[in-house]
């Protein structure tokens, strides 16, 4: 059985990679040399804000990745990447629009969204359809 840590590894991977592969067509056109470098870099600044915004004593961003996606496994890896990639994605993003309120509320604002994000996913993760 592969470990939910390796999803989440995963996931920023596959996260980190995506600037690569939407700059293609602009790799194209002189003029944008540096259009996948200037993407990559926003990415990783974009992704370090989240990560930091949400993590708190309680619960790091990284390790609450790891409980969604460890409730979420349905025992087989191919059928698990095919499903939880996006939801990783999606809780990526909902991670990011908290991080951008929590500018304004706060970050403990910020903490409590990402503390009930993953809560919500482990109550749900118990269903099983």
């Amino acid at each position: 059985m592969i470990p939910a840590k390796f999803y989440v590894i995963l996931f920023i991977f596959i996260f980190l990679v995506i600037p690569s592969f939407v700059s293609i067509p602009f790799d194209a056109i002189i003029g944008f040399p540096a259009f996948d470098c200037g993407l990559t870099i926003l990415n990783v600044l974009v992704l370090a804000f989240v990560w930091i915004y949400n993590s708190s004593s309680r619960l790091s961003f990284t390790k609450g990745l790891e409980i969604i996606s460890n409730v979420n496994m349905s025992g087989c890896a191919n059928l698990t990447m095919i499903y939880l990639i996006p939801i990783l994605f999606v809780v990526y993003f909902v991670a990011l629009i908290n991080a951008i309120v929590g500018l304004v509320k706060g970050k403990k604002y910020t903490e409590r969204k990402w503390i009930e994000e993953v809560s919500k996913h482990e109550a749900l993760g118990g269903l099983r359809w």
